[in-house]
């Protein structure tokens, strides 16, 4: 392992524990609808420890939030059964159908 791969490494663990933290601490819509602002927590947080190596951290970005098997199967139940209480809401499945494609 040379120098820069130790720095890459311990930057790397670095942001992960970073990102750990801060995704911890929102709820899910929040995260989902938050990549930037995600982002700037994470560019804030790894900051000190790249100024430490001698690497400067310009920016930061999040380019997917992927979510654990168990939990897309969890947000797809919600979504189906948002789905069907507005069918029984509004009493007609036609227009339920119109609804939902509005969304």
């Amino acid at each position: 392992m040379t120098e820069v791969d130790g720095a890459a490494q311990v930057l790397y663990r670095a942001a992960q524990l970073a990102l750990r933290e801060s995704v911890g601490a929102k709820d899910l819509d929040a995260l989902l609808a938050g990549k930037e602002s995600l982002a700037a927590e994470l560019s804030e947080a790894v900051r000190p420890r790249a100024a430490e190596l001698g690497i400067a951290v310009v920016a930061a970005g999040v380019r997917d939030v992927i979510l654990p098997g168990d939990m897309k199967e969890l947000m797809n139940k919600v979504t189906v059964a948002g789905k069907a209480n507005l069918t029984v809401l509004l009493g007609d499945e036609g227009l339920a159908g119109k609804v939902v494609k509005m969304l």
